[in-house]
């Protein structure tokens, strides 16, 4: 009966060659190359102060409408203060917001104005132009394009107060998928 080599398990051949690599780095005297230290931080031109207060417009959606607020950026520290508070603090999500309504998170399709609408992709940031209130699903403010009509093409609920909206399309426009 002829005799077979025994293979050696590949977690095992994996340990003892890295355990030869260090044993043979160690002994060859060698060190793993140093990272190359960061480049200095590019200088100013004269009278630019990196010290002064930036002034931001901020797209907000609170009580069924959307607005612009200024909001102070600070590069000394990297914060950004509405008021001397933190956006979050400034604007915090309620339940105007779908980020927590449970239809939201369970993908639920919405019914609206006698129409029904599924959501539709990534919720995407939108600024206060762009879009015009319609009225509310469940304490949800929604927005529609300016001068769009019933049945509305895209729906756009706020996700959370700066302006990340989730669209809703009717399921019409999707079509039947093929197989």
């Amino acid at each position: 009966m002829p005799v077979q080599a025994r293979r050696t398990p590949p977690h095992l051949t994996m340990i003892s060659r890295s355990t030869a690599a260090l044993l043979l780095l160690a002994a060859a005297g060698c060190r793993a190359p140093r990272a190359a230290p960061p480049p200095p931080a590019p200088e100013l031109p004269p009278g630019v102060n990196d010290e002064a207060e930036t002034r931001l417009l901020v797209c907000v959606v609170q009580g069924g409408r959307i607005t612009t607020v200024a909001m102070k950026y600070d590069p000394a520290t990297g914060d950004s203060t509405i008021g001397g508070r933190t956006f979050a603090e400034a604007y915090p999500p309620t339940a105007e917001h779908a980020a927590t309504a449970p239809w939201y998170v369970a993908y639920e399709p919405i019914e609206f104005q006698g129409h029904r609408y599924l959501e539709y992709g990534l919720p995407r940031v939108l600024s206060a132009h762009d879009l015009a209130p319609a009225g509310s699903y469940r304490g949800v403010a929604v927005f529609v394009e300016p001068g769009d009509r019933l049945p509305y093409t895209v729906l756009y609920l706020p996700v959370s107060p700066d302006c990340l909206f989730q669209p809703y399309y009717p399921p019409e426009v999707g079509g039947a998928v093929r197989g």
